[in-house]
């Protein structure tokens, strides 16, 4: 049950973090960058969970467990520099690309821990 509420969070998470950064990205924020990065972290640690719980089922993976974690942190750091050093629009569209590849791993992991949910409660034949 923490798993779907997590992916389901994560997508609701990421979506307002697009708007959000679109907002900043154009100079019309429709929030505080404050917000935005506190989105952020809550996306990190939504896919750092997922990671993590994906990995304690039959068939995880510590790689992708691993990947969770690189692309989060990844991410939180390419943020804070962004954040260090405005106005930069390759670091914008690297922060972005990046914020995608996160969001993807952590849909990995949550696909892979429903199979490894599934396979455990199927009947053996």
């Amino acid at each position: 049950m923490a798993v779907r509420i997590s992916s389901l969070a994560l997508r609701v998470a990421v979506a307002l973090e697009l708007i959000l950064g679109v907002s900043l990205w154009i100079g019309r924020p429709l929030a505080p960058v404050l917000l935005h990065m506190a989105l952020g972290l809550l996306i990190v640690a939504l896919v750092w969970f997922l990671g993590v719980a994906q990995a304690t089922v039959k068939g995880g993976s510590l790689g992708l467990t691993l990947a969770t974690f690189g692309a989060g942190l990844a991410l939180a750091v390419l943020g804070l520099i962004q954040k260090a050093v405005p106005g930069q629009p390759v670091l914008q569209i690297v922060h972005l690309l990046l914020a995608l590849t996160t969001v993807a791993v952590g849909e990995m992991a949550t696909a892979r821990y429903m199979r490894g949910k599934k396979a455990v409660t199927a009947p053996a034949s």
